[in-house]
């Protein structure tokens, strides 16, 4: 059997796999995704990717202390953002404005934290600082995305236009 060059390891958009969530943030989408991408090559069904990474995240999740959603929720998450990818693979060829858009749309959603936090997470914390912790990663997420979000907007703006003159 032939060696793998690293190159061809490298899975669009997502980056190359990862057999850990490592960092000193909580994840991203990227992170959950490549995650879960080691655990497809490996064999496993979607569902069992989806159950390995949802029990990955949960540790880092409850490290921080923070309730998060069900089970399910979590998992219905990971499937769908893996969907989505499925899909944009399947135009990664086309260049016109909305499949560029909508790879850059998905590229953005992966970058930003993977917030799978409880809907009432504020009131269910019990210490103070735990609340500023998750705020803080909320935060410094949407710091990252500054201008990539702005751009990605106004191309979209910019696509409308010429669509309907």
């Amino acid at each position: 059997m032939a060696a793998e060059s690293r190159s061809s390891q490298n899975v669009w958009l997502i980056g190359f796999p990862s057999d850990k969530i490592i960092g000193a943030k909580l994840p991203s989408g990227r992170d959950a995704m490549r995650f879960f991408i080691k655990h497809r090559e490996n064999r496993c069904t979607i569902r069992e990717s989806a159950h390995t990474t949802y029990d990955e995240l949960i540790k880092i999740w409850d490290q921080c202390r923070i309730p998060v959603k069900s089970k399910r929720d979590i998992i219905d998450k990971i499937e769908k953002l893996y969907k989505q990818q499925q899909v944009l693979s399947k135009s990664k060829q086309r260049s016109n404005l909305s499949d560029m858009n909508n790879q850059e749309v998905y590229s953005i959603k992966l970058d930003e934290l993977f917030d799978i936090a409880h809907a009432h997470a504020n009131h269910l914390i019990q210490f103070e600082e735990n609340r500023q912790f998750l705020a803080q990663q909320h935060k410094s997420f949407w710091e990252y995305r500054g201008d990539r979000f702005l751009t990605s907007k106004d191309r979209r703006a910019v696509g409308r236009k010429t669509r309907t003159s």
